[in-house]
């Protein structure tokens, strides 16, 4: 649990390769990009190491996967209704079967 605000990619950057998180820089990635990494680093930085142990290519793909899916959730006529109805984004995407964890 975090009892502060963190800057995108700091939890990241803990768990990481200094010359992975240069290449999701360099690669464009978005701040929504820099949130799953965070994320995943919070709760479940073995892994994300694992991941990373794969190579970049697999580490991009399977961002990219989880990226898409949460993009296309959250812009979805149906999130507009639940966030108006005051759910959070992790309640939509749970109901909507959008696992956030990396396994």
């Amino acid at each position: 649990m975090l009892d502060r605000r963190t800057e995108p990619l700091e939890i990241a950057c803990g768990v990481l390769k200094q010359e992975t998180i240069h290449a999701i820089h360099e690669d464009g990635y978005t701040i929504t990009a820099f949130r799953i990494l965070d994320r995943w680093a919070l709760n479940s930085p073995a892994a994300l190491k694992r991941l990373e142990a794969q190579g970049i290519m697999a580490f991009e793909e399977r961002l990219n996967a989880q990226l898409y899916m949460e993009v296309d959730a959250y812009n979805s006529e149906s999130a507009r209704r639940a966030f108006q109805q005051g759910w959070s984004v992790y309640e939509f995407y749970e109901a909507v079967g959008i696992d956030t964890e990396l396994r």
